[in-house]
């Protein structure tokens, strides 16, 4: 899964944890260096374990990749466009260039990479505004073609180094 502002993952990381799971849940970064991330999501799982009563969880538990970041955030990497590609042409699912497209990327080069071994599920949360990310005058299209075209939220952020 895509993982930015932490709630989803640290949720699903919480949630089985409480449980009694110990389920891997793996992110990608869609915009911070990997050890950022991890301490993020930690803190945020570390917060609701508690609300839960539940034990902490180790930091290691957390799994982050931020390999498919790019140049930063808002900004599609070549692995992001041919993941919107493929799986639009294969699968008829549309994801959006800022944050699902980047989990996406991070789900197929892991696959690729054979990192996984047994069953998978992705999860992936939908864009607060959806609509933007609709066919509008080629973008959509330029972008199933893998052209680099701007296909980003009006205010562009940076990688946090």
């Amino acid at each position: 899964m895509g993982t930015g502002s932490t709630g989803t993952q640290a949720g699903l990381v919480a949630g089985f944890h409480a449980l009694g799971h110990d389920l891997p849940v793996m992110g990608i970064s869609v915009w911070q260096p990997r050890d950022r991330q991890v301490k993020a999501v930690h803190a945020v799982a570390g917060k609701t374990l508690e609300k839960l009563g539940a034990g902490p969880i180790a930091a290691n538990k957390i799994l982050v990749d931020d390999r498919f970041v790019g140049a930063g955030y808002g900004l599609p990497a070549d692995s992001t466009l041919e993941a919107i590609s493929l799986t639009a042409r294969l699968e008829g699912i549309l994801h959006d260039p800022v944050y699902s497209g980047k989990g996406m990327a991070g789900l197929i080069g892991l696959i690729r990479e054979g990192f996984f071994n047994r069953p998978i599920l992705c999860c992936s949360c939908i864009p607060a505004d959806p609509q933007r990310y609709l066919p509008t005058k080629n973008r959509w299209f330029a972008i199933c073609k893998n052209e680099k075209q701007e296909t980003s939220a009006p205010i562009q952020h940076r990688r946090r180094e």
